[in-house]
């Protein structure tokens, strides 16, 4: 089986394979535009408050592109009951590069690494999620193969 046959043999396995697990994850919710982050915040407000994910994490980004996000959904995800604390905030700077699923997806894995996180589950907006769970899969695979990633859809 030659490299590419390989990638998308594991990349399939991995993408199929798990169900949510009973314990708690850490659950990531991806930068969604004002019209559909309502779903997001809701979806990320009940697993913290039911203690299926130990921390939900939003993402800052600094740079040429970046967008102001994290207070304003710190802020949704309190009002709805979230504890500060239960709530990360992950920074990265984009330098001169553009926002995108495949940043935030990265700045998400150096996270993982970094903090030696095993279960995170991943929410975004209905339509966007199927691209965020295969664009962190594709990361998971190249550089966290480890790491297991639940895909949590937001409805």
């Amino acid at each position: 089986m030659d490299e590419e046959s390989s990638m998308l043999s594991a990349f399939w396995a991995r993408s199929l394979r798990d169900s949510i697990p009973p314990q708690p994850v850490v659950l990531y919710l991806f930068v969604e535009l004002p019209e559909s982050e309502k779903e997001v915040l809701d979806r990320g407000a009940e697993w913290a408050i039911s203690g299926r994910a130990d921390l939900v994490c939003v993402i800052e980004q600094f740079g040429r592109g970046g967008l102001p996000h994290a207070g304003p959904w710190r802020a949704g995800l309190t009002g709805r009951g979230v504890p500060h604390e239960r709530i990360l905030v992950i920074e990265t700077d984009l330098g001169d590069g553009d926002p995108s699923t495949l940043t935030e997806a990265k700045a998400l894995l150096r996270e993982c690494w970094r903090r030696g996180w095993r279960n995170v589950g991943v929410t975004a907006a209905t339509f966007h999620q199927a691209r965020v769970f295969l664009t962190v899969i594709s990361e998971v695979i190249r550089t966290c193969p480890d790491l297991n990633v639940y895909s949590i859809p937001a409805e």
